[in-house]
């Protein structure tokens, strides 16, 4: 009986990870101007906004969503982009002030910037 409770409880637990929502963001080969290749997608509660190669355009949603705001996106990018600087490629935040969180990770071999944003849960895959 208790197996069936686990099994239970591993099946509500998976269908709050996959309706929650997320943003993720990829950077890759950017210039020092911005970006070439801009693209923003959305699928029900994920989004996604991936920027490559050397241009003149910034890496920056073009909306707000349920759970974050422009100015919420743009702190979190920010803090990101400084924590690269610093040296630190790999970690998680949470944004002062609301229930936002991100996991950013930066591939140094091919120059690739993932990161992730999601609400209330620090678990999730980049």
């Amino acid at each position: 009986m208790k197996n069936i409770g686990l099994v239970f409880s591993v099946i509500l637990m998976s269908f709050a990870l996959i309706s929650q929502a997320k943003q993720k963001v990829t950077k890759s080969n950017g210039g020092q101007n911005g970006y070439r290749d801009i693209t923003e997608t959305h699928d029900g509660a994920d989004h996604t906004l991936k920027c490559k190669n050397p241009g003149r355009e910034s890496c920056t949603w073009g909306q707000g969503f349920s759970i974050a705001t422009l100015d919420e996106l743009e702190a979190i990018d920010t803090f990101v982009e400084n924590q690269l600087s610093n040296g630190s490629y790999s970690g998680t935040g949470k944004l002062s002030g609301t229930n936002l969180w991100f996991f950013w990770l930066y591939n140094e071999a091919n120059g690739t910037l993932n990161y992730t944003i999601a609400e209330d849960h620090p678990d999730y895959e980049l």
